[in-house]
């Protein structure tokens, strides 16, 4: 029975149990309230008139109707529905944290071990590939949640639009129509 070396036991473990952890924050759920304004006439759009005709009991009968047409501002708030604690925007700053500190004391152990295999006389020697790759590593991990601060930032951004809204009708009484 041939078993695999206890590296590469440990990296897939490692990896099984760094992949949840990255993943865990990850889209944060946002709650939206809507705040509608009051309507009021559109700016720049034309009242329309128009005129009605039927038959009256005593003849033929007019009215106009005008139709304004109307807008309102409704202004969108986002907010996290997570409890602030340990939401999903608290736990991917702090994996972007804890991913960038490996990915800095990494680089430090990196160039101390360099100065110390040229015997402390100068820092321009090679380190070993595998330090190098896990440093990559980290800052790869640590950017899987910073992207998700930034998109979640951006996600609950507030806005405010205009609506188009029913238009207002205002009719006359209807009176005998001129001739």
């Amino acid at each position: 029975m041939k078993r695999g070396s206890p590296a590469g036991f440990a990296g897939r473990t490692s990896l099984g149990v760094l992949a949840p952890l990255v993943l865990a924050g990850c889209i944060a759920g946002i709650r939206e309230e809507r705040a509608y304004g009051p309507a009021h006439p559109a700016p720049a759009d034309t009242v329309r008139v128009s005129a009605e005709r039927r038959e009256g009991d005593t003849g033929p009968e007019c009215r106009s109707e005008t139709w304004t047409p109307m807008v309102r501002e409704v202004d969108l708030r986002r907010t996290f529905t997570d409890s602030p604690p340990f939401g999903a925007q608290a736990t991917n700053a702090g994996l972007a944290t804890l991913f960038g500190a490996a990915a800095v004391l990494i680089g430090y152990d990196l160039s101390t071990l360099a100065c110390a295999q040229n015997h402390n006389t100068g820092c321009s020697g090679q380190t070993q590939t595998g330090a190098a790759h896990a440093e990559a590593l980290s800052i790869s991990l640590a950017l899987v949640p910073t992207v998700f601060l930034v998109v979640n930032a951006l996600r609950v951004q507030d806005t405010r639009y205009i609506q188009v809204v029913q238009p207002e009708v205002a009719r006359t009484e209807w009176v005998p129509c001129d001739p």
